[in-house]
């Protein structure tokens, strides 16, 4: 067994010498015996198995101190209720930030849509519905949209 062998070894099982495999044991012991940096491996080993097995957290703190620290932290807290923003509103922020546009532009873009939406039901009066039996060309159209027709053109 190599000295890297034995430390795979003591990673996989620990440094109990009842928890290695039979087939490993005995090289393990005889590289322990011939080797000096094995042994200060095992030894370290050992250390840290009994630190670990030592270390109890509920031991080491006062549970009614700390219940008395957080009621503490807790009591400093002001009361105030937080204020809901509308979803729409949250959603808006969101697409607005993921846009790089920042959290402010969600009027702005609601302004924009319904002005355009206005402007879109204002021209669609306008417009021929295409019930006509005749066609109407752009430039008639023009014509019709002005306060004079095109037959007052000399």
């Amino acid at each position: 067994m190599t000295l890297d062998q034995f430390t795979a070894l003591l990673d996989r099982h620990g440094c109990r010498r009842d928890q290695w495999p039979e087939a490993e044991c005995a090289a393990a012991l005889a590289l322990i015996d011939r080797e000096p940096a094995a042994a200060a491996l095992l030894a370290q080993a050992e250390r840290v198995e009994t630190a670990m097995r030592a270390f109890d957290p509920g031991r080491m703190v006062d549970r009614a101190a700390v219940t008395r620290l957080s009621n503490s932290v807790l009591a400093q807290i002001p009361r105030t209720p937080a204020r809901r923003r509308p979803h729409w509103r949250v959603a808006l922020d969101h697409l607005g930030t993921a846009l790089g546009a920042g959290r402010e532009w969600g009027p702005r873009l609601a302004a924009s849509v319904a002005a355009a939406a206005m402007l879109g039901l204002v021209t669609g009066g306008f417009l021929p519905t295409g019930t006509t039996q005749q066609s109407v060309s752009a430039v008639e159209l023009l014509a019709m949209s002005n306060a004079y027709s095109s037959l007052d053109v000399r």
